[in-house]
């Protein structure tokens, strides 16, 4: 099922998630990126992520 039948049709899976307070426009913008921008992206915030710890280790071997 695409993205626009899968928002139209507004299954019960995806009125669920709603009502549970998913932020669907979420899913909806990461579903339009094709899957080599959706690696990127994850590789980006994975390197944010990865270079926070290490300043954040480095701060309390410092303590």
């Amino acid at each position: 099922m695409k993205l626009n039948e899968l928002r139209d049709s507004r299954s019960d899976a995806w009125k669920a998630a709603e009502k549970e307070g998913y932020d669907m426009s979420l899913v909806e913008s990461n579903l339009r990126k094709t899957p080599y921008e959706r690696i990127r992206v994850h590789s980006r915030a994975l390197a944010t992520a990865v270079m926070l710890r290490r300043a954040m280790e480095k701060r309390h071997a410092r303590s």
